[in-house]
């Protein structure tokens, strides 16, 4: 781990500090959030916010130092006690631990030479963009299943690759719609974490609805992309050179599309085994996983070097890149214990119960539409989430937790899909080389808004 320290100066700081802050993470849950534990991450939290403020853009700047302004004269204004600060540093470390663990997850990835293959087998496709789009979907969600966010351009250069660039847009649109929907009850996603935590719901409880849910939205986001593919290609490409192309490379790319696929089950069935198997919440047990599973996989396939090497790259190249969400993630925990022991919270509460016994059933299209538009204007998913989360009482809005988690982690998604601001937004944005409002909103409204209206409505009922 000598990386670590090659180098000083704030990029290095950073470094330390953060990998000591989800050191704490394990530390503070088995021990029962001890009094001197929680006061040394409040500490090592507050210094990493410290270092990390002058590394970030502008925009979660003064979101981070507006939470963490409100939430501070709130507290002074109750006469909180330290012992409140310093739980409102750490409210939010697991959420800051799946950030920075989750990574990991994709070196076995970046270094099992797959690529080749998937674009192999994706170019006896390529002469029908309908089918085209609705693979890149499943491949988006299935690899945003495990590797978040970071998916994006993996898939992107992987799929652009077999087709030209007219087929942009609709690479763009099928790319983002599918990891948005991994926002619904993926355990590696920082907001459905929150939820989870937040309303204790066994993650094991949201598959059933989850499943159907996350079908649901696939489904029409093939749909949607089919119906904007053939208004812009009305002819299809010919079948005969890529089907011939497809035939003469898939017994080629069969073995490493079937090693990938293991790669991914192997990864999901050890965080639901060791959810089963252990008491731990599952934030716990998809930060060992990240841990333990890539380094035992890579010398499965005797390449602990490889692993070694994408370590050390993540250390150096990713690592201090995280600085903008450790800071927003601590300030939307802070903000939100500021909110608790303040009880401001009962005033959107009352609002909300109010609204409920006259009108029950538009509930969770307000909720929707609250993270959908805070996310549109800047405002990250996690903070407008723990408000919500902290102000509604599932029981006095006539839903049920599992509803809830589901909602509010749906509409996390499609604010990520619809903002310019958001990891996916500026990602999508930047690869395509488009203003980042057409990328998003703008590509994409009529599925955002179908999507709203039925993670909305049915929802409720399957929850």
């Amino acid at each position: 781990m000598t990386f670590f320290f090659r180098d000083v100066g704030p990029k290095a700081i950073r470094r330390l500090l953060i990998v000591t802050l989800v050191a704490l993470y394990p530390v503070v849950t088995f021990t029962g959030s001890h009094t001197f534990v929680v006061v040394l991450a409040g500490t090592v939290a507050a210094l990493a916010v410290a270092t990390c403020l002058p590394a970030l853009a502008p925009g979660p700047r003064w979101i981070s130092l507006l939470l963490f302004g409100v939430g501070s004269a709130l507290l002074a204004w109750r006469d909180a006690g330290p012992s409140i600060w310093m739980s409102g540093m750490t409210a939010n470390l697991y959420l800051v631990a799946i950030l920075v663990l989750v990574p990991l997850l994709t070196i076995p990835l970046k270094y099992g030479d797959y690529a080749k293959p998937l674009e192999q087998c994706l170019a006896g496709f390529i002469h029908s963009p309908s089918l085209y789009g609705a693979l890149v979907i499943t491949l988006s969600y299935a690899m945003g299943f495990v590797m978040n966010i970071g998916s994006v351009p993996v898939v992107y250069r992987i799929v652009l690759l077999p087709v030209g660039p007219e087929y942009v847009r609709l690479l763009a649109t099928a790319i983002a719609r599918g990891v948005a929907t991994i926002f619904l009850w993926s355990p590696n996603v920082s907001v459905i974490a929150l939820l989870i935590s937040c309303y204790n719901v066994p993650w094991t409880m949201l598959a059933r609805p989850a499943a159907v849910v996350t079908l649901i939205c696939l489904f029409l986001a093939f749909a949607t992309v089919t119906w904007e593919s053939n208004r812009k290609f009305a002819k299809q490409y010919p079948a005969s050179s890529a089907h011939g192309l497809f035939h003469d490379t898939l017994g080629k790319s069969a073995l490493r599309l079937f090693d990938l696929g293991t790669l991914l089950a192997c990864t999901i069935t050890s965080i639901l085994s060791l959810a089963l198997l252990t008491e731990w919440h599952i934030i716990m047990v998809v930060c060992f996983v990240a841990i333990l599973f890539p380094p035992a996989w890579m010398c499965l396939k005797r390449q602990l070097d490889l692993y070694l090497k994408g370590l050390t790259e993540y250390a150096r190249d990713t690592l201090p890149h995280m600085a903008s969400e450790v800071v927003v993630f601590t300030a939307a925990g802070f903000f939100g214990v500021a909110l608790g022991f303040c009880g401001i919270q009962k005033h959107l509460t009352t609002i909300f119960s109010a609204l409920s016994e006259k009108a029950p059933q538009v509930i969770p299209l307000v909720l929707s539409l609250i993270v959908v538009a805070a996310a549109v204007v800047g405002v990250h998913p996690v903070v407008s989430v723990t408000a919500l989360a902290l102000s509604i009482e599932p029981a006095q809005v006539g839903l049920s937790p599992t509803a809830l988690v589901l909602i509010l982690g749906g509409a996390s998604g499609l604010g990520a899909l619809a903002s310019p601001f958001s990891a996916l937004g500026l990602t999508m944005g930047s690869l395509v080389g488009i203003s980042g409002w057409r990328v998003t909103l703008g590509w994409n409204w009529r599925y955002i808004a179908l999507a709203v209206l039925l993670i909305s409505g049915l929802t409720p009922h399957l929850a």
